[in-house]
């Protein structure tokens, strides 16, 4: 299991990531959430997925480097190859 933070501070509402995964939407103000995800009082969205496979793609091409994932297991952060220069 994987729990996905997404800054949405940082988001800019390009939607590339909504393109690359099947949970990640574009809320009414224009900004990254995950579909059954909590957004939290610093407006980071959050959910625990089963698979990395969800997100890691959108996690690569964020041209804002929103998105930080960990193994819920150890706590430790995925290391992401970031690909965008968007």
């Amino acid at each position: 299991m994987y729990e996905v933070e997404i800054n949405r501070n940082k988001c800019r509402g390009c939607g590339a990531c909504i393109k690359t995964s099947q949970i990640l939407i574009l809320d009414d103000d224009n900004l990254v959430a995950i579909e059954g995800g909590f957004i939290d009082s610093d407006n980071i969205a959050s959910k625990v997925i089963k698979s990395l496979y969800e997100v890691e793609t959108a996690a690569s091409i964020c041209p804002e480097d929103c998105f930080i994932i960990y193994d819920d297991d150890t706590g430790d952060e995925i290391e992401i190859e970031r690909n965008s220069l968007i």
